[in-house]
């Protein structure tokens, strides 16, 4: 198939999840039968180099932040609507670039290849915390490096890869919960990252929130491939909203946005949902605004008991005062 093209753009490990987003919105993959081509693109692609090359590393070992450079790339068919696609990105990319630095892009045409697979080749397994070693879902590797975890992720339409300085920071306070036999409430699950890692970690039951059902799909696709049991009887349970029904938890994991963070707890009872000896554990906190998600923490008679940063990013841990 000729006239593949690869669009390629430079970012931080704070603005590739974003990118990624705005290319799997744009870019969708589209099927094709009996082998004739439609337009339509790949998945996006995130390649890290640059990683320090004066020591041999394992996979467990290596860490994103490691990396000196990150491209995010994805692959558009050839095909009648190929040049409205390309258009369709530039702008999009052109919007976020006013919201946080990204490169120009680069499009250009690469070697005929299996296009629909080709977004795989640059995805590595890379560790998070002291815990948790992400691995691409295809990749056959075999046993966890001893003390880790493997979370298996198809990075797809959702968001949270382990990329993202929030994801990374509510792996790192999940590690420190103690959540054997825990009973977990994730809101806005994205990808089932946390989720998935809770139940790593040896919670008994974990409830995923998602308003978006496209997220929902790829939680039980990628509960599948850590031989997770998704469905009502659970240990993973999906929910197709913002909150479930009333009840108690012993940790709620909210890593969204600061403002939603503010009004799930005025407006929506979040606190409610947490036991009385229960933690709270909120992300997606860009610290400038760390102060109005603690305020609304304490109106509502809770806590900080441990705060962790990456980046301008805050996780906040909150218990009952």
């Amino acid at each position: 198939m000729a006239g593949l093209l690869q669009i390629s753009v430079a970012v931080d490990t704070e603005g590739a999840e974003a990118v990624c987003s705005l290319f799997n919105e744009l870019n969708s993959p589209v099927a094709i039968p009996d082998g004739i081509p439609r337009t339509g693109g790949s998945r996006a692609v995130i390649e890290a180099t640059g990683f320090p090359d004066d020591a041999d590393l394992e996979p467990h070992e290596v860490t994103m932040d490691m990396a000196q450079i990150l491209r995010v790339k994805t692959f558009v068919a050839p095909g009648p609507d190929a040049e409205t696609v390309v258009q369709r990105i530039r702008e999009g990319l052109y919007w976020l670039s006013r919201l946080h630095p990204v490169s120009e892009p680069i499009v250009e045409v690469v070697e005929d290849k299996d296009w629909q697979e080709a977004w795989k080749e640059h995805y590595a397994a890379f560790a998070v915390g002291r815990l948790f070693l992400i691995q691409p879902a295809w990749d056959e590797a075999g046993a966890a490096p001893a003390g880790r975890h493997v979370l298996r992720l198809n990075p797809g339409m959702a968001f949270g890869t382990g990329l993202h300085p929030s994801t990374r920071l509510c792996l790192v306070l999940l590690e420190g919960l103690g959540l054997q036999g825990a009973q977990v409430l994730d809101v806005g699950t994205g990808s089932g990252i946390l989720a998935l890692g809770s139940l790593k970690l040896g919670a008994a039951r974990v409830v995923a929130t998602d308003t978006d059902p496209t997220a929902l799909s790829v939680v039980a696709e990628n509960a599948s491939y850590n031989d997770v049991a998704y469905g009502p009887v659970g240990p993973l349970v999906p929910f197709a909203g913002s909150l479930p029904p009333p009840a108690e938890f012993d940790v709620v994991v909210v890593n969204i946005l600061p403002h939603v963070i503010v009004s799930l707890l005025d407006r929506d009872s979040l606190a409610a949902y947490v036991a009385p000896t229960g933690h709270l554990l909120l992300s997606g906190i860009i610290d400038g605004r760390r102060a109005e998600v603690v305020d609304a923490l304490q109106r509502h008679g809770f806590k900080v008991s441990l705060a962790r940063h990456e980046e301008d990013w805050v996780a906040l841990l909150a218990a009952r005062e």
